[in-house]
């Protein structure tokens, strides 16, 4: 019994330490960002129950997780109001809430988080985070090769003293 706890416990950990964390968006760069700041800074207060998958035994959030889905399906609604499509900041706001919803169970978010993140790719210029975030994603959703791939197209083309310490750990992870 204590092993199996620890074993999980070590996962819990690892998925939330190298889980994408809203930490590394740039919202300052989000044109309309002033009009759901107060969305945004829920994200922020919420980040360690949104960040990885928390199985319901050890959920000990101050809300439930069916509340939690519905604040986000509101802040999609929100972000749908305020489009920045050609803004990689503001695509990978909204993967972000794609992706919590996909940790709380939410059905079609995994597409929808996918299609965020790849939208990224389309941009002129656009750095390699959404490689990274889509990387760290598919490697949390349980689709290794797919990670792979992304952190190899980004180790193949960024020089490793350009890279974030954390896009490392993601990638070792």
């Amino acid at each position: 019994m204590k092993k199996r706890f620890f074993i999980f416990a070590l996962f819990f950990a690892f998925c939330n330490i190298f889980a994408h964390n809203i930490e590394f968006i740039n919202t300052a760069k989000i044109k309309n960002a002033a009009k759901y700041s107060d969305k945004i800074t829920f994200l922020y207060d919420n980040m360690p129950f949104l960040s990885g998958f928390i199985p319901d035994e050890y959920w000990k959030a101050p809300i439930s997780k069916a509340e939690y889905r519905e604040k986000l399906k509101d802040i999609l609604k929100i972000l749908a109001e305020y489009p920045e499509n050609k803004n990689q900041e503001y695509l990978l706001l909204k993967a972000y809430v794609c992706e919590a919803l996909y940790h709380l169970d939410e059905p079609d978010s995994y597409k929808a988080a996918v299609q965020a993140y790849t939208a990224v790719d389309t941009l002129k210029d656009k750095d390699y985070r959404y490689k990274w975030f889509l990387g760290s994603f598919y490697a949390h959703a349980g689709k290794p090769f797919e990670a792979i791939k992304q952190f190899e197209y980004i180790l193949e083309r960024i020089p490793r003293e350009k890279l974030h310490p954390d896009f490392i750990a993601d990638y070792a992870y």
